[in-house]
């Protein structure tokens, strides 16, 4: 790896002097060119997210678990791989094939600076992260009150990330969601019997595309696992960064990584 972190970026005639693969501003454009032709790269230019593909010298691109190249390398991403990205934060600014940028993209498990990842566009390419407009339609149902909206629950959460050790976080995950929803707790004794006796009609059993703020269930262990979706199969999990952590993961990852079964995603119920 070079450094911490490597990326693509779009900016034209703007050539890192460290760099040594391309020679001119020729060179720059053809390979842009090439780029754009070979890989299904469009920008979706939605309010809610937007791929890219990454493009390294060769080594894989760093994920971090914070807009940083201090942040804790948590994974990465081979040279040539598409991704989604959800959202954007400005953090240290790194030094790329193409320029100079602060921009970070937020992708599942963490983020990866901007300069790597070709978007098809100069600036960010997707909203702000906690800054943008969450796709929380179906998220509420007839007959739940919460002190907190949808929204305003994951605005919660996102306000909440960190990799840092909370020791209050461990193994507490359906009591941080119940008070993202502006809730003391859940009223239940675990995600598993919270999942169990939330009414039917608030239940997507194996739904894997939940709207913001829905609560999404694992079943494993005696306990089970919940977290709050940020939209698709991007969501916001105490543990799964670190044990006392909250971090932006996705439902593939807990299973993969846990072993966890998803079961669905439900309406914010509390008793």
């Amino acid at each position: 790896m070079f450094g911490s972190s490597y990326h693509f970026q779009r900016i034209k005639g703007r050539q890192s002097s460290h760099e040594h693969q391309f020679s001119s501003s020729s060179t720059i454009s053809t390979m842009k060119l090439s780029l754009a032709i070979a890989a299904i790269v469009a920008t979706i230019a939605s309010t809610l997210a937007a791929t890219g593909t990454v493009h390294t010298a060769g080594d894989p691109l760093n994920i971090h678990s914070g807009p940083s190249t201090a942040s804790p390398v948590v994974g990465s991403i081979k040279n040539g791989a598409s991704v989604n990205i959800d959202c954007t934060a400005t953090g240290t600014t790194v030094t790329g094939k193409y320029g100079t940028s602060s921009v970070w993209d937020h992708v599942p498990d963490g983020y990866v600076t901007d300069t790597y990842v070709y978007t098809g566009t100069d600036g960010p390419a997707a909203p702000a992260c906690g800054g943008t407009t969450l796709p929380t339609s179906g998220c509420q149902a007839p007959g739940i009150t919460n002190p907190r909206t949808c929204a305003r629950a994951v605005q919660w959460a996102i306000s909440k990330i960190s990799t840092t050790r909370n020791p209050n976080y461990i193994g507490m995950c359906d009591k941080i969601m119940a008070q993202a929803y502006g809730r003391s707790h859940s009223g239940f004794t675990s995600a598993w019997v919270h999942w169990q006796f939330t009414p039917a009609k608030y239940k997507h059993v194996g739904n894997r595309n939940p709207p913001a703020g829905a609560l999404v269930f694992f079943q494993g262990g005696k306990y089970g696992h919940v977290a709050i979706s940020t939209g698709g199969v991007n969501i916001i999990s105490t543990d799964i960064g670190g044990r006392g952590t909250l971090t932006r993961s996705t439902i593939n990852t807990i299973e993969s990584r846990w072993g966890q079964k998803y079961v669905g995603w439900a309406a914010p119920f509390y008793r």
